[in-house]
C-alpha cells in the first residue's frame, strides 16, 4: 500500500472522501474495508 500510494499520490491533482469509510470487523486483520475516493488526476 505504500509504495501505491507513493506513486500515485505525486500523480493527481485532488483526493477527497466520497462517501463514508468503513473498517474491517475482523480479529485478524485491521483496517479499511472500503474507501471511497473521488480524484482528479494532476
Amino acid at each position: 500500500m505504500r509504495i501505491l500510494f507513493e506513486e500515485l499520490l505525486p500523480r493527481l491533482k485532488s483526493v477527497e472522501l466520497d462517501g463514508e469509510p468503513r473498517n474491517s470487523q475482523s480479529s485478524f486483520v485491521n483496517g479499511p474495508k472500503t474507501l471511497p475516493l473521488r480524484f482528479t488526476l494532476a
